[in-house]
């Protein structure tokens, strides 16, 4: 014996309209197992179905055209599927500069391993472990301001500043102030720019004053030239 069940609905385009389905159990009939289903359910399933290959891109979108489900007619409607592929991300490797600025520092300006410690803070083995690659600076960050700052200063004055960069500024401070935890939090690259811009003018003093003790020796001693 079949079991043939009869059910209805309402469709959405038509109001109230009723459509028959009937199934018949095919464990009990399996050669005369049919079903009949409403064709308008077909083309939204046949939608959704549509698949997106993946790509090597990040985010792979393919589009399809489809026509609308309430006619067999009409201009297509354009849906969108986008599959999302997870992308391992790359560690960014920054290059430690602070073993090249030292050592330019050292060489311009004539500052040893202990003068650099002083002014930084820090011992004289811990200024050879930068420059030697032992170590890593906790602060490369303030190395680099001294840096940049004292590069600005005409190769003139450069040997002076080994002198004056110790030399208070006119409101007490010292370089190693400004590089300090306080003072690096408080001022910053600007605080360093203007004291070693500060500094700088009493290089050039030094380096003035200098020429002309020579330039009084030489006249005083005419024999002591060339």
């Amino acid at each position: 014996m079949n079991l043939q069940i009869d059910s209805g609905w309402t469709s959405d385009w038509g109001g109230d309209a009723v459509l028959p389905a009937s199934w018949e159990k095919p464990e009990q009939n399996p050669r005369n197992a049919t079903s009949t289903i409403n064709p308008r359910l077909v083309m939204p399933l046949a939608a959704l179905m549509v698949t997106c290959p993946a790509t090597e891109a990040t985010q792979a979108v393919c589009e399809r055209a489809v026509l609308p489900v309430s006619s067999g007619q009409g201009a297509p409607r354009r849906l969108r599927f986008a599959n999302w592929i997870a992308v391992a991300p790359s560690p960014v490797t920054i290059p430690d500069l602070t073993p090249s600025l030292v050592e330019g520092l050292r060489n311009r300006f004539g500052f040893s391993d202990n003068s650099l410690g002083e002014i930084f803070g820090v011992s004289r083995q811990t200024v050879y472990n930068w420059r030697s690659k032992k170590t890593t600076a906790d602060s490369p960050e303030r190395i680099r301001a001294l840096a940049e700052s004292l590069s600005r200063i005409d190769d003139s004055d450069a040997p002076y500043i080994q002198r004056a960069i110790f030399y208070p500024s006119a409101d007490g401070r010292l370089i190693q102030d400004v590089l300090t935890d306080d003072g690096w939090a408080a001022g910053g690259q600007e605080a360093v720019d203007a004291l070693v811009q500060e500094l700088a003018a009493k290089a050039q003093q030094l380096s003035v004053r200098d020429q002309k003790t020579l330039a009084r020796l030489n006249k005083s001693n005419p024999n002591s030239m060339g």
